[in-house]
């Protein structure tokens, strides 16, 4: 008989995941699963009955989550309802979330309906998992797997007695797999599994930084570029593995995709002349290039390297690519509000024209989780329920009106560099970001709020709007006039009274 698994996401689309485990049951488990996955996003629990209906109908056997920080809690308490609705069946936990001794530790202790909880990598497990159910595995011998046992809970070593590699998932051959893909308008796919990167507060599903099979990735991009899919987001951490490899890989691109737009995370240190040609033709963007900090303090106590100081890896990119945008992280430790300031400064005279700033987030079993008071330097660490650091030492409530305003004048400011660069990046004492976060509250978050809204079908309009209210806010403050090379007032006025629509974008 058939034992039956749910798997539980919240993608709202599709996911990678789901399908590494399809193929692992499907190829490498030696018992009999009847797979089913639920798409349940976090928004709807507990609002809708989805969950419960599949439990009282299908009656599976496990139930697996996979979970994120934003559906950790919702998936939680919907693991009490599979209990409830079915108490025979077993719960497992899986995701980056929980990738932890510490946080299955945690989980095991405070929360009874949670049975096993899955760390890194869930294809071997899972498939040993299913066969240690069936009485033919013991669970002492499963990589990656914790669960509680009568006298305490226990966490088994993650190395696997053997190299795990999958088979071809993604081929015109997998009808299911077609049947979903054909309707959806975005795709992840990997070509590395894990980051050679250990930044302090990341914590990767994968510790190992292995190579995807270069003939099933030539076979499996091609078939996604013939479906026709949209946009396929490449989520590698660092696109390709290798240089030459990532030039491999955009050459195939290049010869398949006719259609798809495609997002990589390329490495800085691999770029040239001929890998962003290569990215150009085989139809690929950059995704973001992530620079979180130019504090040097903060970059060595995160052991993070300093990647703005690849400067001409990042003209290389913006030249071809002038909106890609820059991943920035408030509150890491070892920077402070002067370190942050600077950071910002350094990213506008990069030539960043779009910004991604995010709070630090603590996940837990990262090494910052794991010795937060000594990172930060203190005990004053305020995080949210999903672990983003509200405050700390270096960043009291007492300047997040400064902070916040900070962010709002880089989020003004970058986008004018799309129009022409105007900081003198050799010698000038004025800075446009630093006078924006002058402005008043009120009017900083009028100007903010416009720019926050930008539509690219719109955008030379909304661009007019924007600089308009700065020139009003700004008034008779001529320094700013002349950081921009233009008296914004008077050229206002004259597109006026020729009866022209207000467009200065290409002005200044």
């Amino acid at each position: 008989m058939s034992m039956k698994f749910l798997f539980v996401h919240n993608w709202q689309g599709f996911s990678l995941a789901e399908w590494y485990l399809r193929e692992a049951i499907s190829s490498h488990c030696h018992v009999s699963v009847s797979f089913r996955s639920l798409d349940l996003p976090s928004c709807g629990i507990p609002a809708n009955d989805f969950l419960p209906r599949i439990i009282s109908t299908w009656k599976p056997d496990v139930v697996g989550f996979s979970c994120h920080y934003w559906s950790f809690f919702s998936f939680i308490e919907a693991a009490s309802w599979v209990k409830h609705l079915s108490p025979e069946a077993r719960v497992i936990l899986g995701g980056p979330q929980v990738n932890s001794i510490d946080m299955a530790q945690s989980i095991l202790s405070k929360y009874q309906d949670i049975d096993f909880i899955i760390r890194g990598s869930g294809e071997e497990p899972i498939c040993r998992l299913m066969e240690g159910f069936a009485g033919k595995q013991r669970f002492e011998k499963i990589p990656g797997l914790s669960y509680r046992t009568p006298e305490l809970i226990q966490h088994n070593s993650s190395s696997s007695a053997s190299p795990w590699k999958r088979s071809l998932i993604f081929s015109q051959e997998n009808k299911e797999l077609t049947d979903q893909l054909s309707p959806l308008s975005e795709v992840s796919y990997e070509t590395v599994h894990g980051c050679r990167s250990r930044c302090l507060y990341c914590v990767y599903p994968t510790s190992k930084f292995e190579f995807v099979d270069d003939d099933m990735v030539q076979s499996e991009l091609s078939y996604l570029c013939n479906l026709g899919i949209q946009h396929i987001r490449i989520c590698d951490s660092h696109f390709g593995g290798s240089k030459e490899r990532a030039k491999k890989i955009l050459r195939r691109l290049r010869k398949v995709n006719h259609r798809s737009s495609i997002k990589i995370y390329p490495d800085l240190m691999h770029m040239d002349p001929e890998y962003v040609e290569l990215i150009k033709d085989a139809g690929a963007e950059v995704t973001s290039i992530g620079i979180q900090t130019t504090n040097r303090k903060s970059l060595k106590m995160i052991r993070r390297r300093a990647m703005h100081n690849y400067q001409e890896a990042i003209e290389l990119i913006l030249k071809e690519f002038p909106n890609v945008p820059v991943d920035l992280i408030v509150g890491l430790p070892g920077d402070n509000l002067e370190g942050l300031k600077q950071t910002f400064r350094d990213v506008l005279d990069m030539g960043f024209s779009t910004v991604n700033v995010f709070r630090l987030a603590v996940f837990p079993g990262t090494p910052l989780a794991k010795d937060e008071l000594t990172y930060f330097g203190g005990d004053a660490v305020v995080h949210t329920s999903h672990g983003q650091v509200l405050t700390s030492p270096a960043f009291p409530s007492g300047i997040q009106k400064e902070v916040a305003d900070l962010i709002h004048a880089l989020e003004i400011a970058s986008p004018l560099v799309r129009t022409r660069e105007y900081l003198s990046r050799s010698s000038s004492s004025l800075n446009l970001m630093d006078l924006i976060s002058q402005f008043d509250s009120e009017s900083l978050l009028e100007v903010w709020m416009s720019v926050a809204s930008f539509n690219p079908a719109n955008l030379r309009r909304r661009f007019d709007e924007v600089i308009e209210k700065i020139a009003k806010i700004i008034g008779d403050r001529p320094e700013i006039r002349n950081a921009l090379k233009l008296d914004l007032d008077d050229q206002l006025q004259q597109n006026k009274i020729r009866g022209r629509p207000v467009n200065i974008i290409t002005q200044i």
